[in-house]
Formats: C-alpha cells, sequence, structure tokens
C-alpha cells in the first residue's frame, strides 16, 4: 500500500515548499526523505516521503502551489471586492462576520466628516485649526495606507479567487486546472491506493472546487465489472436512518457516516470506478462564511446547492444520486450504477479542524464550523492552543507548535487533530484500502 497527500496553502506572498515543509515537520515528524516531484508542473516543487512502519504505510506529501497566479492584482480590484461585500444587506452578511460589518460601517462614517473638514479647512477657511487638521488627516491617511499594504499582500488573493469578475477568470481558471491535472497525473500513476486533500485558508476552498470539478470529470470504465452495488443503491435509505437517529448523539452520526462513505468508497474501487480520494481536510476554511463569499445572498447559497453545483455532505439535492449506465456484454446487456455529478461527498471524508471564535479578538476569524452550510456528515473538530491570541495569529497557527507546546485543557490540539484526519498511520489490518 502507498498514500499520497495534498497540502494546498492560503493566502500571502508563500513560497514554494514552505507550508509543506512547515506541515511534514510538525505533524508527522521523523525520517523525512526529499525527491523529486514528477507530478507537478513547476520545477520548484519537491516531494517529502515518510517511509513505511509497522502502522503507518510508505506516504508522499505533494504541495499545490498557486501563489504565483494571484501577482500584479489592481488595487481597483481589492477595492470592487471590498465594496461588494460592503454594499450588502447585514441579513446577507455571514452571522460571525456581523459585527465587523457594523464596526467596518462605523470607522467609515467617522473618517468621512474628518476628510471633509480638512479639505474644508485647506480651500475654503483660514484658521488656526488648520494645520492640527492637516496633521490629523495624514496621520488617518497614513494607517489606512499601511492597512491597505497589508491588505494588498494578502487578502488580495482571496479578493480575485472568490470574485469571478472577468479580470480574474484566467487566473481562477489556470489555479483550478493546474490543480486537477495534478490529483488526475497522482490517479493515472497507479502508484497510490488512496489520496489525502489537505486546505489550509484559501487553500481549503481551491481544495473544494477542486474535489467537486474533478469528480464531475469521473467516469466509468468502459469494461463492465459484475457487482451487486447494494450500498450505493441503498445509500440515501442508509443515510437518513443515521440522521434521522434521535438516540444517536451529533459525534455518532458523524462517525456511522463516515464509515458508509468509507464503505461505499470500497464498493465503487470494486467496480473501477477512478476516485482514490477517501479524505478531506479543512483547516481554517473560510467556507463557514460561503453564503456572503461564493454567492450574493444566502437564498442563492442554498438555491446552487439544491442544484448541485456546491455538493454537501451528504448530498442536499432532491435529485437520484445514481443513474444506470448500460453495457454490452458476450450475456447480453449488463448495467451498472453511476453516481451523479454532484455527489463526491457520498464516499470522500470531510473533516474541518478551526480554532473557535469566542469573542472580538480571539479565536479565527477566517475559519469556523461548516455543519451549518454543508451538511450534518462533516466533522467540525475545534481545536486550542493556551495562550494564542489575535484573530489572524491564530490563523497562521494550525500546525506551528508539536503536541508538547501551549496545550490546553478539554480541547483537542490541531497537530493531533490533523494527525488524526489524515489517518496516515492507520493499521492495515484495521482498514485496508484496494489496490491502485
Amino acid at each position: 500500500m502507498r498514500q499520497a497527500v495534498i497540502i494546498i496553502h492560503g493566502i500571502g506572498e508563500q513560497k514554494p515548499m514552505d507550508t509543506l515543509r512547515s506541515f511534514v515537520r510538525n505533524i508527522v515528524g521523523g525520517t523525512i526523505r526529499n525527491k523529486p516531484d514528477k507530478m507537478s508542473s513547476l520545477f520548484e516543487l519537491r516531494r517529502l516521503q515518510i517511509p513505511s512502519k509497522h502502522n503507518q504505510p510508505l506516504t508522499d506529501f505533494y504541495e499545490y502551489y498557486w501563489a504565483h497566479h494571484m501577482r500584479d492584482t489592481k488595487i481597483r480590484t481589492l477595492i470592487s471586492w471590498c465594496r461588494s461585500l460592503l454594499f450588502r444587506k447585514p441579513s446577507n452578511v455571514s452571522d460571525k462576520l456581523l459585527v465587523y460589518y457594523y464596526i467596518m460601517w462605523v470607522l467609515l462614517l467617522m473618517i468621512i466628516p474628518i476628510i471633509y473638514q480638512a479639505i474644508s479647512s485647506i480651500f475654503f477657511e483660514d484658521n488656526t485649526d488648520s494645520l492640527f487638521l492637516i496633521t490629523k488627516t495624514a496621520f488617518i491617511l497614513l494607517i489606512d495606507y499601511n492597512i491597505l499594504r497589508v491588505a494588498y499582500g494578502t487578502i488580495d488573493d482571496a479578493a480575485r479567487y472568490l470574485n469571478p469578475h472577468p479580470d480574474n477568470i484566467v487566473q481562477r481558471n489556470k489555479i483550478r486546472e493546474e490543480g486537477i491535472n495534478l490529483i488526475d497525473a497522482l490517479h493515472k500513476s497507479k502508484k497510490y491506493s488512496r489520496i489525502v486533500i489537505v486546505g489550509h485558508s484559501l487553500g481549503s476552498v481551491i481544495a473544494y472546487d477542486l474535489i467537486r470539478l474533478y469528480w464531475s470529470m469521473s467516469e466509468m470504465p468502459k469494461e463492465y465489472v459484475s457487482k451487486k452495488q447494494d450500498l450505493l443503491k441503498q445509500f440515501s435509505n442508509n443515510c437518513a436512518d443515521i440522521f434521522k437517529d434521535e438516540n444517536l448523539s451529533c459525534n455518532s452520526k458523524v462517525n456511522k457516516y463516515q464509515e458508509l462513505q468509507l464503505k461505499i468508497w470500497k464498493e465503487l474501487r470494486e467496480c473501477n470506478w477512478p476516485w482514490l480520494i477517501t479524505d478531506f481536510i479543512t483547516v481554517g476554511s473560510p467556507l463557514t462564511h460561503s453564503d456572503m463569499l461564493l454567492t450574493k445572498n444566502k437564498r442563492e447559497f442554498t438555491d446552487r446547492k439544491m442544484e448541485g453545483e456546491y455538493p454537501t455532505s451528504p448530498p442536499l439535492s432532491k435529485h437520484e444520486i445514481y443513474y444506470k449506465l448500460n453495457y454490452e456484454t458476450d450475456r447480453g446487456t449488463r448495467s451498472l450504477f453511476t453516481p451523479t455529478h454532484f455527489v463526491p461527498f457520498i464516499c470522500t471524508q470531510w473533516t474541518n479542524i478551526y480554532f473557535p471564535h469566542n469573542s472580538l479578538i480571539k479565536g479565527d476569524l477566517v475559519g469556523g464550523p461548516l455543519q451549518r452550510l454543508f451538511g450534518e456528515g462533516i466533522r467540525d473538530i475545534p481545536v486550542g492552543l493556551s495562550g494564542l491570541r489575535g484573530l489572524l495569529n491564530s490563523h497562521t497557527k494550525y500546525w506551528q507548535y508539536s503536541e508538547n507546546q501551549h496545550k490546553i485543557d478539554n480541547v483537542q490540539h490541531p497537530t493531533n487533530a490533523l494527525k488524526n484526519s489524515m489517518k496516515i498511520d492507520c493499521k492495515r489490518g484495521k482498514m485496508t484500502w484496494p489496490a491502485p
């Protein structure tokens, strides 16, 4: 058995391999082999390999690097995106961001009169307060400039990727195309039994797009494989039984659903369904604000989920999750059932890790729980680090500290949560994977 893990970095002026090296060193540790990366299109990238152990198969770690596609962002693009978020009804703002939405409006309404008063005193009045007003205005503009300068090197990535403006389409398409090419190369290499995808920050949104798009490209093999497919045919009923069972806790429901997902994945693999992604892990994901970032309002986001454009776990659409595909064989016409384009999470387990946002200045403002927006089948894991403060500081510290550092009582350590979610050290006897 051999497995692959793809790490997708978040926003900011990232350098190739920085995220991957930090992730593997702090999450996995031990002996790390530095190998050529023959799957990616960038010569800057390498493959980090963890040798097999008694409880851990040979594991290759790849980085999907996309930051170079987001260079030379225009100021007007950033301003346009911020304006689109600010000038909307409060009812269409993510609940978690609503208080910051009001704070931004208060600050904006405070700054406008000051600037107006300063300009008026300079050009239309002659009084002793002019120098004071000029100094105050210059100070405010200096603060705004520094805020804009920080934003220009960080959230400009989000402004371009999350906004399907004509100026951004080429970059959005290139990022998705290269990501799909990497996933496809790993599948077609025939080296791996399973693939895990980990996305941090904006990288989790990109990873979500890659999964839903690559799934829609998957097709059943041309040759017929004899298989009953009982689990696929009974999936909707089994899923309903799990989530309607009032005797089960939320966590128990997720456990049972993920057990069902693994069984479905194995059944599809036995039918030669070309899908190796068993786990999708989001870390500090802005998908928690999807009803604000991906669509204009909450109603539109719900409609797109129902239409199947944004897959959920379990599937939310009322349409059937599979269709019949006929094969001509020596014994006549035979049929296999093929999953539809919007159901990657019938067989891909989704785990979401985040620092809880407990106050205005503590927790991860970007990340948060996803069950409410993307389905009860997602395992939301709140994590903690002692002594960690600040909204953006928390967002960048998910794998910066080992389990022996910054421990906190009653909350899972992010390093431990990531390691368990990837399942790279699973015992082969307890969890077996079909051959690649």
